[in-house]
């Protein structure tokens, strides 16, 4: 999969570099957005450990929420309505997750007590794109652009790696302490496609709206080695400044 992400990423810079010289002919827009990220599917995570002698586990399930990010990029022309863009798409979540766990009575098997909590999780996604555009203009001001190509993840997840409780005699209860996190990081090659229309209101500086899937898959391991599935990206709906050279 790394081998063919470097070669999908050389043939796309060298494509826009090529396309960079004839940007005098052909045209170049830089856009700046602003974007609204829809959220994704919970990360949701069981943990086992020992605890009494007995086998303990804690799940944890944080909601990736919809929430702002920023986008730029640049889309250069090659021929006619074809061109080349790159990329990149900033988005962050925070947020509380509800922690439930069953932890082993000391003095009697199969008698587990739960005890429940939160902990204060985040998720970080860096995205950078590469697409082939398609534009078309309606006139000199209006351009109505589609776009598809490789999007390259690298989320930054936090995740509960243990949970403290206290207990007291005669011990038929749990009291939940606190839990504890880590940051794992993990990049995977998706897949984008949108469309955006752009209004020039003078000759050079514009304005315009965009909205975009993007997505991806990526595995993780947690703490006791299981795996857990995050789901990246989504659907996004930006707007900005558009400048054009």
């Amino acid at each position: 999969m790394r081998r063919y992400s470097f070669i999908a990423i050389t043939l796309a810079i060298t494509a826009l570099l090529s396309a960079t010289a004839a940007a005098a002919q052909t045209g170049a827009v830089i856009s700046v957005n602003g974007i609204y990220q829809g959220g994704t599917e919970a990360v949701s995570n069981t943990v086992s450990f020992t605890a009494n002698a007995e086998t303990a586990t804690f799940t944890s399930n944080f909601p990736v929420k919809s929430g702002p990010g920023f986008d730029a990029g640049l889309r250069v022309g090659v021929r006619g309505a074809i061109g080349v863009a790159i990329g990149i798409t900033r988005f962050t979540a925070t947020g509380n997750a509800d922690v439930t766990a069953k932890i082993p009575h000391p003095f009697f098997f199969n008698q587990p007590r739960s005890i429940a909590g939160t902990a204060n999780l985040s998720r970080e996604e860096t995205t950078t794109r590469l697409a082939i555009v398609f534009s078309s203009a309606a006139n000199k001001r209006v351009q109505v652009s589609a776009f598809v190509g490789p999007a390259f993840f690298s989320v930054k997840q936090t995740l509960v790696d243990a949970v403290s409780y206290t207990d007291s005699y005669p011990y038929d209860t749990a009291t939940f302490g606190q839990a504890t996190t880590k940051q794992v990081t993990k990049s995977k090659t998706g897949v984008t496609a949108g469309a955006e229309v752009s209004y020039f209101f003078a000759k050079h500086v514009g304005i315009g709206l965009t909205a975009a899937v993007a997505k991806a898959t990526i595995p993780i391991t947690a703490v006791d080695g299981s795996s857990v599935s995050l789901s990246a990206g989504g659907t996004q709906i930006g707007a900005g400044l558009r400048f054009r050279f």
